[in-house]
């Protein structure tokens, strides 16, 4: 706390979080940053935690039947939250972290939390702690993992039929990357189009969502 250019570090460090929880801690368990250090379930399962705009912005889509497929790497429960607050109940969506929960019934929508989420693992921390996905090596086998191969499979049917609304900074994560890459492997978007394949929300365009739309564009896309 005493660190004079602490909110410096933090701030260069919100890029690097999955290298930095990476860092192995003699004695303890690979998770152990993250559970214990960075305080996952009481950080981010919070409940006076309060949805943000963009959390509110997601609700109304869903509400409005408009988001069919909304895909999430927070750990938060912040969108089912704002969907309470907007609709009075989550019964619509189908939050899936196991792909066992794919076999659930059709509902309005679905939410894929590709990284698991905090507020299940502090219900059954048996059951859902194993999938909270943060370290970089759990992000770059996540593609290859069998255990993930049905959400993945999912999520590439999805990103080469449908058109996607980018928010926040989950496209900086490999896999996710990885995922586009695969779509246009299978079929490719055609550029100029409208609607547009992506639309990113965010002040700017950054070397991430960079990345992302050479991965969904390749050939047709220049900078």
């Amino acid at each position: 706390a005493s660190w004079p250019d602490r909110d410096n570090i933090a701030d260069r460090l919100t890029l690097q979080y999955s290298r930095m929880l990476d860092v192995p801690v003699p004695g303890e368990g690979p998770d152990f940053l993250l559970w214990e250090a960075v305080q996952v379930v009481r950080t981010y399962a919070d409940p006076t935690l309060e949805p943000d705009s963009e959390h509110l912005c997601i609700a109304g889509l869903i509400a409005e039947g408009v988001a069919s497929t909304i895909v999430s790497a927070n750990w938060d429960g912040l969108i089912e939250k704002a969907l309470m607050q907007l609709m009075g109940t989550v019964a619509s969506m189908n939050v899936c972290v196991r792909s066992e929960e794919t076999r659930r019934p059709p509902s309005r929508s679905i939410l894929y939390k590709l990284h698991g989420c905090a507020v299940l693992a502090g219900q059954d921390a048996a059951l859902y702690r194993e999938m909270l996905v943060a370290r970089k090596s759990q992000i770059d086998r996540y593609t290859f993992d069998n255990a993930n191969q049905q959400i993945v499979q999912r999520l590439i049917d999805v990103a080469t039929s449908k058109q996607s609304l980018i928010v926040g900074l989950s496209s900086q994560d490999g896999n996710i990357q990885g995922i586009f890459a695969a779509a246009q492997q299978r079929m490719q978007w055609p550029y100029p189009s409208l609607p547009p394949a992506i639309i990113i929300a965010g002040n700017r365009i950054g070397p991430d969502q960079e990345g992302l739309l050479q991965n969904v564009y390749f050939a047709q896309y220049s900078v």
